[in-house]
């Protein structure tokens, strides 16, 4: 039934023979773990395993994915790995022992499983390798495990950081919480500089005695021979090690784009890669046949191909998009961010890859955008220890103080005097900062900046250089637009850039997207967490999430619709098209007729308005009478598209291969015909629409307008709305992403009042049980309640309240009519049979 390829050989033997390591990974499970079987643990076994089935000839698991799932199916992780796992005692799991685990969890998270039920019922165990996991990388007790973790691959050492994205990932889980958030307590302050720490600790007086019982713990351990205990220096020294490894990754990632490496020759690399290692598997496989004695352990060799240039720069890719990664989930819960904010600032981290060359070469594309969402995090108006949003006028206050401090620091130097006599508001710009630290010498910028506190001294400021010193100072004085500015400037259109750029919106992940060790790449994207900032945060989140969820099916109909129109280009110039779509028709005339002034305090024009006129001569009945029954606040979207009259190569994207130059969204407002009939779909006064012209009022985004008459003036752009020849519709069901996301834009950009028994409960924070009414004080409960119509008689009220006591007020009817209202005393039973507080 499969047939036969070309070789004449049947598919299915070429599919068996493709997958030696399946069937490997198959045997090996039956006869060691799987099912009745009930081997006696074998260390060696796990290595290979590892090498063979988990990293790969090549370092990275390239193709490795089935044997992965393999081990998933057949319970590697719960039936023989985890068992065998020491509990107790001197640690004596080996590297591969704990990476399998940590390699196996990761893949189960990956396919939506939840990893923690096999760990959940041993604790002990549990503890025992999240201590071995926390140090994989260093140098461990024996030798093996000091020589593995020397030879780590950056495909490794993503895969280690990708668990911990998981882990804090899980903070709802008490064995992880327990585990975790010492990782990110107070004690990671000893890596500040004392200046830092004590300007840290005036601001929360209350930390002062901790910090001090801290250092008194810090000081007895120093004098234990041997140092402090593993537990104690992973809480003050994990974050920032990883911090500081990161940035060294950076910096050879840097080196390498310099060098021209991680471009087109990684693929060629990829494949001779792929060949090699298809070449071992049939070697190894006809060993095994053979009954050749087993492979030695992993850490005995490697190909020598696993440290060519373009290898290093995918694991350091991957290694650093996932740093990052893990740096925005902990900048995004507040039990997470309190004390690691502090760290990375004072790492540098944010403002070393955001002026990387890394983030500026292709390959880095995905790493600029996870540092975008980094720093907007950075700066997200909250404050990190009490969790109380910040008002315009507190981040006003805050930001006006640190640049009177700068003025401070940088007024005994002469160059800088008309600096620190300027008004603040002429300063906080990039340009403005640029221009006056940009031509001090690298001692005396070295010396502000010490000053100033973004280094710890002035040696290590003129280490730094020059450019990291600009970058720190604007990252800390450029003003910054409130959020909801922002978003309120923001078009909620996608434009023609915004569908296709896999940046912003990732595609669908393939089915083999996963492959290799270090797994797939991470998403740019904000997380729907158990736990949010605060309220503003929980809204953008959705925002942005939906706004984006929205494009990727705009862009879905958009695609849909060109392909069936087929244009081509025409003669002089036009355009033609030799196909037909149901939901998109070519344009006969476009104009704008409107568009109105700014509102005060406004940029964009309060209204841009709009006619489109299409034709229905060629359309079906159906399709005629779909296109004249668009109704008012139906969206629609204009698109110009010119063919290019060479076909473009399969590698460009969809708007290069079919010349889309330019794509609005518009609203429309009602449609006419030649005879001024009018029809909205809201009016009792709409006519019937007669003949085959139809002419649509539409309003368009004024936000986008602005941008692109910006643009036009700046001489970047043409005037696309004179160019727009395809309108397109979608399906009603499908189009009501702008109403929605108006109403979440309104509700980011007006100030919010959120009862206080609500508000931690919906950002993720205390006793879910502290929002119901029995747990209310009493100045907040109400008793007195108006049910209106909710009742038909008062036996429907009796009924409804089953073991209470309906009692009416002296002088009224024993049997009165509807509506009712009800007092209802906080000592009445609620549901289960518990008393009110």
């Amino acid at each position: 039934g499969g047939g036969r390829g070309r070789d004449g050989r049947p598919k299915d033997a070429k599919r068996a023979k493709a997958a030696p390591g399946t069937r490997r990974v198959d045997m090996l499970a039956e006869r060691h773990w799987a099912g009745s079987s009930s081997a006696a643990f074998d260390g060696e076994l796990v290595c290979r395993i590892y090498r063979d089935h988990m990293l790969g000839a090549d370092g990275r698991g390239g193709g490795r994915e089935t044997d992965l799932s393999r081990l998933e199916l057949s319970g590697y992780l719960e039936r023989y790995l985890w068992p065998h796992y020491p509990a107790a005692g001197p640690p004596s799991a080996s590297w591969e022992h704990t990476m399998s685990v940590v390699v196996m969890l990761n893949a189960k998270f990956a396919e939506g499983v939840d990893g923690w039920s096999t760990l959940r019922p041993d604790r002990e165990r549990f503890d025992a390798f999240f201590s071995r996991a926390l140090a994989l990388p260093e140098a461990g007790g024996d030798e093996a495990w000091t020589a593995r973790a020397a030879g780590c691959t950056w495909a490794e050492k993503a895969e280690w950081v990708r668990f911990f994205v998981r882990v804090f990932g899980s903070l709802e889980e008490e064995m992880v919480r327990a585990q975790a958030l010492r990782l990110v307590s107070l004690p990671m302050w000893f890596s500040l500089s004392d200046q830092d720490v004590a300007s840290r600790l005036a601001e929360q007086p209350q930390l002062a005695r901790p910090w001090k019982f801290l250092k008194k713990r810090r000081t007895k351990e120093a004098k234990v021979e041997g140092g402090p205990p593993p537990a104690s220096r992973h809480e003050a020294e994990f974050l920032p090690s990883l911090l500081r490894n990161a940035i060294a990754a950076l910096s050879q990632a840097d080196a390498l784009v310099t060098e021209g490496y991680g471009g087109g020759g990684e693929a060629a690399a990829a494949a001779e890669e792929e060949s090699s290692e298809d070449d071992d598997t049939e070697g190894e496989e006809e060993g095994e046949e053979a009954g050749a004695a087993p492979a030695a352990p992993a850490a005995a060799t490697a190909p020598a191909r696993r440290d060519s240039p373009a290898i290093r720069i995918a694991g350091m890719c991957r290694y650093l998009e996932l740093i990052l990664e893990l740096c925005i989930d902990l900048m995004a819960q507040l039990p997470t961010r309190r004390f690691f904010h502090a760290v990375l600032t004072d790492s540098h981290l944010l403002p070393l890859a955001r002026t990387s060359v890394h983030a500026g070469s292709p390959r880095g594309a995905l790493f600029a955008r996870m540092a975008s969402l980094l720093r907007e995090y950075d700066r997200f108006s909250v404050d990190d220890h009490s969790g109380a949003h910040l008002t315009d006028a507190e981040l006003r206050a805050r930001h006006c103080q640190a640049l009177l401090d700068l003025q401070k620091a940088a007024y005994p130097l002469p160059p800088l005097r008309p600096f620190s006599l300027a008004n603040l508001s002429a300063l906080d710009t990039a340009p403005a900062l640029r221009a006056h630290f940009g031509a001090l010498p690298l001692p005396d910028l070295a010396a502000v900046c010490a000053r100033a506190g973004l280094v710890r001294s002035a040696e290590a400021g003129a280490a730094a250089g020059k450019r990291l010193l600009l970058a720190l100072l604007i990252d800390r004085y450029e003003r910054v637009p409130p959020q909801h500015e922002a978003i309120g400037q923001m078009p909620l259109y996608p434009d023609e850039r915004t569908p296709w750029d896999e940046a912003l919106v990732p595609p669908p992940p393939a089915r083999d997207a996963g492959g290799g060790l270090g797994g797939p790449a991470p998403l740019a994207l904000p997380k729907l967490n158990l736990q949010f900032l605060t309220l503003q945060d929980y809204l953008l989140r959705n925002f942005t999430l939906f706004r984006l969820e929205a494009t990727h099916e705009i862009k879905e109909d958009v695609q849909d619709a060109i392909r069936r129109l087929q244009p081509r280009a025409g003669p002089g110039g036009g355009v033609g098209f030799g196909g037909w779509a149901r939901m998109a028709l070519g344009l006969a005339e476009f104009r704008l007729f409107k568009v109105g002034k700014p509102l005060l305090g406004e940029l964009a024009p309060s209204e841009v308005c709009a006619e489109a006129t299409v034709s229905l001569r060629s359309c079906r009945p159906d399709m005629a009478a779909e296109w004249s029954a668009l109704r008012r606040h139906d969206v629609v979207f204009l698109l110009c598209v010119q063919p290019p009259e060479h076909a473009a190569g399969g590698d460009g994207s969809f708007p290069e291969q079919v010349g889309l130059l330019a794509l609005r969204g518009a609203e429309v407002v009602q449609v006419s015909d030649e005879e001024g009939h009018v029809f909205t779909g809201e009016s009792e006064n709409d006519q019937p629409l007669r003949g085959h012209a139809r002419k649509i009022e539409l309003r368009l985004d004024p936000a986008q307008y602005h941008l692109d008459a910006q643009a036009m003036a700046a001489g970047s752009r043409e005037d696309v709305y004179q160019s727009f020849n395809v309108l397109l519709r979608r399906k009603p069901k499908e189009n009501n992403f702008k109403a929605i996301l108006e109403c979440m834009r309104d509700l980011l950009t007006t100030p919010l009042a959120t009862p206080a028994w609500l508000h931690d409960v919906l950002l993720g924070y205390g006793d879910p049980a502290a929002a119901a009414y029995w747990s209310l004080p009493d100045d907040q409960c109400a008793t007195n309640l108006d049910f209106y119509d909710t009742f038909l008689d008062l036996n429907h009220v009796r009924q409804s309240f089953p073991g209470c006591d309906v009692v009416l007020p002296p002088g009224i009817d024993p049997n009165p009519p509807p509506p009712y209202r009800l007092t209802i005393p906080r000592s009445v039973p609620r549901a289960g049979g518990e008393p009110g507080a």
